[in-house]
């Protein structure tokens, strides 16, 4: 919820769909939009994302480790709370569900309802395979999008990859400045 409350104070007019399955961190994100004096920009859903629009998902809840069932949301889905608005920023830090997901954009990336993409990466721990940021990457390419920036999971300082793109022709002037890149071995995950 973080970089989604700076993203509203920053642009007048915005709004924002926040989807988080874990109910104690959704809560939190509740709170921290109205400590913000945001809440009435941003909806709030209880569900998870992934490659399939599914009504029920079960998952374990990082907050508390309890298993509980949430809606599951493809693209199809996210636009839907949007009322199939353009969206002009969406940003993906889901866990390992990057890839299913990024592949269920194919419509959205065709109509031109989807402009900026931020994808955090996880590393093989988290999502299940080693290649998960290059196959990312691989897949937003596939669709027509232009990489602005990016670091894979071995150069981040925080230990999640980033993939900024966008699917907009017009943006592909932006020249954004260098990202800075962690050594590998200095990684929270480095190889071995």
């Amino acid at each position: 919820c973080y970089y989604t409350l700076w993203y509203l104070h920053e642009i007048a007019g915005a709004s924002a769909i926040c989807i988080e399955p874990d109910p104690n961190n959704l809560q939190l994100g509740r709170d921290n939009a109205s400590l913000n004096g945001l809440e009435h920009r941003i909806s709030f859903h209880n569900a998870c994302v992934g490659g399939d629009g599914l009504e029920s998902h079960e998952l374990r809840c990082e907050s508390d480790g309890q298993l509980r069932m949430v809606p599951c949301l493809d693209m199809a889905g996210v636009s839907r709370l949007t009322n199939d608005r353009t969206i002009e920023v969406l940003h993906l830090d889901v866990q390992g569900a990057e890839l299913p997901f990024i592949r269920s954009m194919a419509p959205a990336v065709e109509r031109r309802s989807l402009r900026f993409v931020v994808v955090s990466t996880h590393h093989s721990s988290i999502s299940g395979s080693r290649t998960t940021h290059a196959d990312c990457r691989e897949a937003l390419l596939d669709f027509g999008a232009v990489i602005l920036a990016e670091h894979d999971v071995q150069q981040s300082y925080s230990g999640d990859g980033l993939i900024t793109a966008s699917f907009f022709p017009e943006d592909r002037r932006i020249e954004l400045p260098p990202v800075s890149l962690n050594k590998a071995a200095l990684s929270l995950f480095p190889e071995r």
